[in-house]
């Protein structure tokens, strides 16, 4: 069989041109959204803010309350076999 070579009509022709250029025109329209975006809104930076601390003395009561929970908490995990 004989191929015969598809020719494309001046139309056709300038048909796929313009459709080529509105995708580039579409891609350049995206790249600058992308740049106006990221111009628009930096990256935060962080700043470090001191931060008052304020020691408050422990009452001894609250220790021993502490030490029992602790003494309690060992003897329910020495039942249960850790």
């Amino acid at each position: 069989m004989s191929q015969i070579p598809k020719m494309r009509t001046p139309e056709q022709k300038s048909r796929k041109m313009l459709n080529e250029e509105m995708t580039l025109m579409g891609l350049e329209m995206a790249i600058k959204k992308e740049q106006f975006r990221i111009a628009k809104n930096p990256q935060p930076q962080f700043r470090e803010i001191p931060v008052e601390k304020e020691i408050t003395p422990v009452d001894s009561s609250e220790n021993q309350d502490n030490e029992k929970g602790n003494n309690m908490l060992n003897s329910f995990l020495n039942k249960i076999g850790f």
